[in-house]
C-alpha cells in the first residue's frame, strides 16, 4: 500500500453535507445558501477522490485540514491510501499518472479560497510552473 499526501488551494473541507434536499437544513446549517456553500466544499473533495479513483480505489482518507502560511494564504491538505504501490507512476514521477488524470477537472471556487498570484483558475492544474494542487508519497508498502 502507498500512502499520498494531497495539496491543494482549492476549498476542499470534508463537511459531510451530501443530500440534495435544500427543504429541511439540519445542525449548523440553517439557510440554502449556507447548505449551497457547505455542499460546495464538500463537493470539491469528492472531485478530488473521484479522480484517484479512476485509477485505484482510495481508502484510509483522512480528514482535510486547513493550514495558513505566513502569508495568509490557505490550502488544505489530507491523505489516502491505495492499495498497489506505483498504480500513478510513470517512468519519471511516482504520481505522474494521477497528475494527468487529475489536470484540467473542473472545481467550485469562491468559497475560502485565499490563493493570491492572480486568479484561482476554476480548474487543477497538477503540471507546470504553477499547480494548485500536488501529491506526494509519503509512506509505502503501508
Amino acid at each position: 500500500m502507498q500512502r499520498i499526501n494531497v495539496v491543494t488551494y482549492f476549498d476542499c473541507t470534508q463537511t459531510g453535507t451530501t443530500s440534495y434536499r435544500k427543504t429541511k437544513v439540519a445542525g449548523a446549517i440553517s439557510t440554502v445558501e449556507e447548505w449551497d456553500f457547505s455542499r460546495n466544499q464538500q463537493r470539491n473533495f469528492e472531485t478530488i477522490l473521484q479522480c484517484v479513483s479512476l485509477r485505484a480505489n482510495p481508502d484510509d482518507i483522512t480528514v482535510p485540514t486547513i493550514i495558513t502560511n505566513e502569508e495568509g494564504m490557505k490550502h488544505w491538505t489530507f491523505s489516502l491510501c491505495i492499495s498497489h504501490d506505483g498504480a500513478f507512476a510513470t517512468e519519471t514521477d511516482e504520481t505522474g499518472l494521477l497528475k494527468e488524470a487529475i489536470h484540467g477537472v473542473p472545481m467550485i471556487v469562491g468559497l475560502k479560497e485565499t490563493y493570491k498570484e492572480g486568479f484561482l483558475v476554476p480548474y487543477l492544474i497538477a503540471t507546470g510552473a504553477k499547480p494548485n494542487i500536488y501529491f506526494e508519497v509519503i509512506q509505502e508498502g503501508i
